[in-house]
């Protein structure tokens, strides 16, 4: 189960940009973590950041336009869900969750509801991470 997000210092997100300027900004997302901007039922990704295949495995190229599927999270179809069981108004306060890329460890991610687009944002365990140590021994 996800964690509601119920930080009140948490930055609104920006506004989505207009498509002339989804190229120039999708580089521009911060370099320790990637986003994937979905239409507003959770079905089709529309944007993404370029650093997409070092966090899910898939380049953008690989993304755009397709099925939410392809991104092989076992986890985001009952996130997209539980987002959309939240009342519209604590939809933008979002998920604290994990995702787990295929082959991977679980990523943490915040998924919320922005513009009428659900965005999915992962970043990578901090160095030193208790639970990656954790996992790392057993």
């Amino acid at each position: 189960m996800a964690a509601l997000n119920t930080s009140s210092d948490r930055p609104s997100p920006p506004s989505p940009p207009s498509p002339a300027e989804q190229s120039s900004t999708a580089a521009a997302i911060q370099p320790h973590g990637a986003l994937v901007a979905l239409r507003g039922d959770g079905a089709t990704i529309l944007a993404c950041s370029a650093n997409t295949a070092d966090f899910l495995g898939l380049a953008p190229e690989r993304l755009l336009g397709r099925s939410v599927d392809v991104l092989e999270l076992p986890e985001l179809a009952a996130l997209l869900a539980e987002l959309r069981a939240l009342p519209p108004d604590l939809r933008a306060l979002g998920l604290h969750a994990a995702v787990t890329p295929p082959g991977e460890e679980p990523l943490p991610a915040f998924l919320h509801e922005h513009g009428g687009r659900v965005i999915l944002e992962v970043e990578r365990r901090p160095a030193g991470d208790l639970h990656q140590q954790v996992r790392s021994t057993l």
